[in-house]
């Protein structure tokens, strides 16, 4: 709660000037309603499916893909480490850049930011 001092200004205003106590404010919501979409997206489970052409139905599927979305995209990074810090970035920059990288016969996924 924002309060009033003796000579009737607010506190913020003491603080951080008269027009910086609302951007301040507004970032700092700003930065937690980002935070807050990108955690609930990136506990969300990546479902992947692949097509089959014989009897031409699609089916989710739990191969390599899928374990690199969801659990390891790269060796220093989980599944949910990963999206969130994907999500950031699309939320603050609005552009994410990820790499896939062919090793060993295993796609690494890595996020590059400016």
């Amino acid at each position: 709660m924002i309060r009033k001092t003796i000579n009737g200004e607010y506190i913020f205003d003491i603080l951080l000037g008269n027009n910086k106590g609302n951007e301040y404010i507004y970032t700092l919501a700003e930065a937690h309603a980002i935070d807050l979409i990108a955690k609930t997206i990136s506990k969300c489970e990546i479902q992947v499916f692949k097509k089959d052409y014989k009897s031409n139905q699609i089916k989710e599927t739990k191969n390599d893909t899928y374990w690199l979305l969801n659990l390891q995209p790269n060796y220093h990074e989980n599944g949910t480490r990963f999206i969130y810090k994907l999500m950031v970035n699309l939320l603050t920059k609005k552009q994410a850049l990820v790499l896939i990288n062919q090793n060993l016969k295993r796609r690494l996924f890595t996020l590059c930011s400016r």
